[in-house]
């Protein structure tokens, strides 16, 4: 239960990466003391809880504990970033996808606003390294990346920032907005509309010419944000994503800036899948794949939007794979 940091990050990998039995859960810092005890309840009575937080969150950890009980155990974070040398990096063996680990890695939790509770959603090792992957496209070794504005609970926050890792990059740890004017060398963001929105409406950016790549996850920018994107970072590349959430996270890219294809103006396009990514319109009904040419040839026909491949989840926690039909969509 941490706010964004290199600590957060650190502890989290290492989790993951250990020999110990554990899976870590990130958990989402906006929620209350009432739904962060719903989240962490789990079907085994014997299951040991150990929860890991940050000092603005030792009151709220102190409420938890008293309702989960003995299987609760707290934590404050720990100050890793203190024995992080400054020195370069080894160059990562990228092992091929097909033998990466099925097994579980993290816990990612639903927002629980669309369908209830929250539901924690396990994505394995072979999932979370072909999600970082998709994203390597985008970033390199001079890639430097804010990393304080989307958090890393979220799975695209989580992704996008690995995969700087991934590529060699650099994450700047700041919560001052004013940080992309103070220091130029910062050229790369992750964001969604509401932090657009938010940076139009409350703050007065000067224009900068520093931030080469912008990551959109959420819903589609208005043509306003647009318009404000293209004036405030005019050598941005602005890439929307679409994403099914924690269950996938993105399995489309679409360049709005520069803007490539002008398309049709009454449809919104949702971009292209990267090589790993299989998507499908399959009928609401019988929850069957339609053709391209069946889809071609009854532009009218309604569907629902599917995906399958190594980046999709295992499951729900406690709950088993309930996300896909008898092919695998």
């Amino acid at each position: 239960l941490c706010t964004n940091s290199l600590d957060f990050l650190l502890s989290a990998l290492s989790c993951s990466g250990s020999d110990i039995e554990a899976l870590p859960a990130l958990l989402n810092t906006r929620w209350t003391v009432s739904e962060i005890s719903v989240a962490l309840q789990s079907v085994d009575s014997k299951a040991q809880t150990l929860l890991v937080y940050s000092e603005e969150f030792e009151s709220s950890t102190v409420e938890i504990q008293k309702r989960l009980g003995d299987n609760c155990l707290t934590r404050p974070l720990p100050r890793m970033s203190e024995s992080v040398s400054c020195q370069q990096a080894p160059e990562m063996d990228h092992q091929p996808i097909a033998e990466l680990s099925s097994s579980d890695a993290m816990i990612f939790f639903t927002s629980g606003s669309t369908s209830g509770k929250p539901k924690g959603v396990c994505l394995s090792h072979k999932a979370l390294i072909t999600q970082m992957s998709a994203k390597l496209k985008f970033y390199d070794s001079s890639t430097r990346m804010w990393a304080s504005d989307i958090p890393l609970f979220h799975i695209g926050g989580w992704t996008n920032l690995c995969a700087v890792l991934m590529a060699g990059g650099i994450l700047v740890w700041s919560s001052q907005l004013s940080l992309i004017e103070r220091f130029p060398f910062i050229n790369s963001m992750v964001m969604v509309p509401a932090m657009v929105y938010n940076l139009k409406k409350r703050y007065h950016v000067t224009p900068s010419k520093h931030i080469r790549m912008i990551m959109i996850g959420g819903q589609s920018l208005l043509p306003e944000h647009i318009d404000y994107l293209k004036m405030t970072f005019p050598c941005a590349t602005v890439m929307q994503t679409y994403a099914f959430t924690e269950a996938a996270s993105s399995v489309t890219f679409h360049q709005v800036l520069p803007q490539k294809e002008l398309g049709d103006p009454l449809l919104d396009c949702i971009g292209r899948p990267p090589m790993h990514v299989e998507l499908g319109i399959l009928d609401t009904d019988q929850l069957t794949r339609y053709s391209r040419q069946e889809w071609l040839s009854n532009s009218n026909t309604i569907g629902v939007l599917a995906t399958r491949g190594p980046h999709t989840l295992n499951g729900f926690w406690s709950r088993g794979l309930t996300a896909s039909n008898h092919t695998g969509w």
